[in-house]
C-alpha cells in the first residue's frame, strides 16, 4: 500500500488529472471485507482480543482442540466471507467511473487504500492475538508434556505396584490355600480331639469310681498299717530283748572262741613246735626196682620207717647180713597216701597261722623225691591232687569267709612266690624248687592278730659224687647244699638255745628267720625215694629229719594286740 500512497502523493494538486489509464493502477476486486458495512467486517474479524485472549486463557486446562473460527487464518476468513469487490474505477454509487475521471479513480483507490490499511491494521492486531494464543498453547503444551511425563512416572509407578499387588494377591491365594489345608487338618483332629475327650470322660468316670474304690481299699490298709505298727513296736521291744541275749551269745562264742585257740594251741605244744613228717613217693612208670623194697612201714604204726639194704663182703660176693635203719617221726606216709590225708595233718598248723602264730612248712629231700608235688601237686591239677599251698590258701579264704560272718576281718597277702626249675638231662640231677609266703592279718572284736604262713619248697639236696655236676651247674649244687647244711646248723642251734643262732650264713636261713625262731611253729616234710639206688640220698635225708625231729624249741607265742 505504501507504493501506490507514494505515487498518489506525487500527483501535482491543481492539475486535471489525465484521462488516459495508467498502467498498473486498474482497480483489483478485492477478495476481502473492506467494502462491507463496518457491522460485517466486524463480525468477519471476530471478538476483540481482550475476549479472545480470555477465551484462550480459560482453555488452557483443556486438551488442545480446533481454533474458533475467529482465530482462523485470515485466508480462510476471507475466503469463506469476502464479498465480490466493486470493479475498478466505479464510483461509490457502484457504477462504473469513466476511463478519462481520473480524479474520481485517485478518490476510489485513496478510498480503497484507506480501506487496506484498516484491514492490514486489524490483521496486526489479529497476528498479535495469535502469536500470544500460540505462547499460551506452548506453555499449555510444555505443562500438559509436564503432566504426561509425571502421569507416565506415575503409570509406571502403577505398574510396578499392580505387578506387586498382583505377586501379594498370589501369595495371599496360595496361604488361603494351605490355611484352607490347615483348617481342614484342624477340623479333622479337632473332630479326633472331641472323640478322644469323649473317650477322655469315660476313662475319668472309671477311674473315679475305681478311685472311690481304692480309698476304701486305702482306709482298710491304713487300719490294717495302724495294727501292724502295734504289732512292730511290740515285735522291736522284742527284738531289743533278742539283741541283749545276742550279745551275750557273741560275748560267750568269743569266750569259747578263744577257749578254743587256747586248747588248739596246747594240743600243737604238746605235739611239738618242731615237727617231721615222712613221705615215701611211689613208683613211676618206666622206674623198675631190682631187688627187694628198701622201705618197710610196721604194722598198726604210722610213725615209724625202717630202711633196710643187704650188705655184701668186700672181698667176696657173700653176703654179711642186711642192714636195718629204723626212724621214728611224727607221722610215716606210705607211697599209698593221698594228698588229702596229708593235708589232714597240716591243716591245724594253718589254723594256728589264723590264730596268730607264726608258722613255716618246708619240703626236704633230694631231686625227684616228691618235694614239689607234695606242696604244689602236678602240673594237672585236680581236687584230688592239689598240693599242700593250694589246700592251705582254699583253707585260708574259707576261713576267712567264716570269720567274716562273725565280726572279723582278714586280709591276706602272698609274698616271695617263684620257683627255679634246673634242667634234668644224663648225669644231671634235676635242683627243682618251689617258695611261697602267705602273709596273713585276721582282725576281729575285741583284738587283733597277725601271723605269717611260709609254704617253702626247698631244692634238692645232692652229693656231688652223685649229681657229677660241672661248670655253673657245679657252683649251684655246692651253693644249695651249704645253705642246706646252714639250715641244720640254725636248727641244732635253736635246739642247743644257743646266744648266736647263724640266721645270715646263708640267704635261705636269713628268709626263714622269723619262722624258725622260738616264736613260731614249724613243720619238716621229709621226701623220701623208693628206689634202691637213691638209698644212700635217702639214709642221710631220714638222719637229717631225725635231728631235726630231737631239737627243742621254745614255746610259741601269739602275735595279738
Amino acid at each position: 500500500m505504501k507504493p501506490r500512497e507514494n505515487m498518489e502523493g506525487q500527483l501535482v494538486p491543481g492539475k486535471a488529472p489525465s484521462r488516459l489509464p495508467v498502467p498498473g493502477l486498474r482497480p483489483k476486486r478485492l477478495a476481502g471485507t473492506e467494502n462491507q458495512p463496518p457491522e460485517e467486517q466486524k463480525r468477519a474479524r471476530g471478538p476483540p482480543a481482550a475476549h479472545r485472549a480470555a477465551a484462550s486463557v480459560a482453555a488452557v486446562p483443556t486438551r488442545p482442540r480446533a481454533l474458533p473460527a475467529a482465530a482462523a487464518s485470515p485466508s480462510r476468513r476471507r475466503r469463506g466471507t469476502a464479498a465480490p469487490a466493486p470493479v475498478a474505477g466505479s464510483g461509490p454509487g457502484g457504477k462504473k467511473r469513466a476511463a478519462w475521471d481520473l480524479k474520481g479513480q485517485v478518490s476510489d483507490l485513496r478510498a480503497k487504500a484507506a480501506g487496506y490499511k484498516e484491514k492490514v491494521q486489524g490483521l496486526d492486531g489479529e497476528n498479535k492475538v495469535l502469536k500470544r494464543r500460540l505462547h499460551e498453547l506452548e506453555h499449555e503444551g510444555q505443562e500438559l508434556a509436564a503432566q504426561n511425563k509425571e502421569l507416565s512416572s506415575q503409570a509406571s509407578t502403577l505398574a510396578s505396584e499392580l505387578e506387586a499387588c498382583r505377586e501379594q494377591a498370589e501369595q495371599r491365594l496360595q496361604e488361603v490355600t494351605e490355611l484352607s489345608g490347615l483348617k481342614k487338618q484342624l477340623q479333622e483332629t479337632l473332630s479326633y480331639q472331641a472323640q478322644s475327650i469323649g473317650q477322655l470322660e469315660g476313662a475319668k468316670r472309671e477311674l473315679r469310681a475305681l478311685l472311690e474304690a481304692r480309698e476304701g481299699v486305702l482306709h482298710q490298709a491304713k487300719e490294717d498299717l495302724a495294727e501292724r505298727d502295734r504289732e512292730n513296736q511290740a515285735l522291736r521291744a522284742q527284738v531289743t530283748v533278742q539283741l541283749q541275749g545276742l550279745t551275750e551269745q557273741e560275748e560267750h562264742l568269743h569266750r569259747l572262741e578263744m577257749e578254743r585257740r587256747r586248747l588248739h594251741n596246747v594240743v600243737q605244744e604238746l605235739k611239738g613246735n618242731i615237727r617231721v613228717f615222712c613221705r615215701v613217693r611211689p613208683l613211676l612208670a618206666g622206674e623198675p626196682q631190682n631187688g627187694p623194697d628198701p622201705l618197710h612201714f610196721p604194722a598198726q604204726d604210722n610213725k615209724a620207717l625202717v630202711l633196710s639194704k643187704a650188705e655184701e663182703s668186700h672181698v667176696g660176693r657173700e653176703r654179711k647180713g642186711d642192714l636195718h635203719y629204723e626212724f621214728r617221726f611224727d607221722r610215716v606216709f606210705p607211697p599209698s597216701a593221698s594228698q588229702d590225708e596229708v593235708f589232714e595233718e597240716i591243716a591245724l598248723l594253718v589254723q594256728s597261722a589264723l590264730d596268730g602264730y607264726h608258722v613255716c612248712i618246708f619240703a626236704y629231700g633230694q631231686t625227684g623225691s616228691g618235694k614239689t608235688y607234695t606242696m604244689e601237686g602236678p602240673d594237672d591239677l585236680s581236687p584230688e591232687t592239689l598240693g599242700m599251698i593250694p589246700h592251705a590258701v582254699q583253707q585260708i579264704f574259707q576261713e576267712a569267709r567264716e570269720l567274716e560272718s562273725k565280726g572279723w576281718q582278714v586280709k591276706e597277702e602272698a609274698r616271695g612266690c617263684g620257683s627255679a626249675e634246673g634242667v634234668r638231662g644224663q648225669g644231671w640231677v634235676s635242683t627243682e624248687g618251689h617258695r611261697q609266703r602267705a602273709v596273713v592279718w585276721g582282725a576281729g572284736f575285741p583284738l587283733s592278730v597277725a601271723a605269717v604262713l611260709s609254704l617253702v619248697d626247698l631244692a634238692g639236696s645232692e652229693r656231688l659224687d652223685k649229681s657229677l655236676s660241672k661248670g655253673d651247674r657245679l657252683k649251684e649244687t655246692q651253693a644249695i647244699n651249704s645253705s642246706l647244711s646252714n639250715l641244720g646248723l640254725v636248727i641244732m642251734a635253736l635246739s642247743n638255745k644257743e646266744q648266736h643262732v647263724p640266721y645270715r650264713n646263708s640267704k635261705l636261713t636269713y628268709l626263714l628267720q622269723n619262722s624258725l625262731g622260738g616264736n613260731s611253729k614249724m613243720l619238716m616234710f621229709v621226701n623220701i625215694s623208693p628206689l634202691e639206688g637213691n638209698f644212700s640220698e635217702s639214709l642221710n635225708s631220714l638222719r637229717f629229719a631225725s635231728k631235726v625231729n630231737e631239737c627243742v624249741i621254745g614255746t610259741a607265742q601269739a602275735n595279738r594286740k
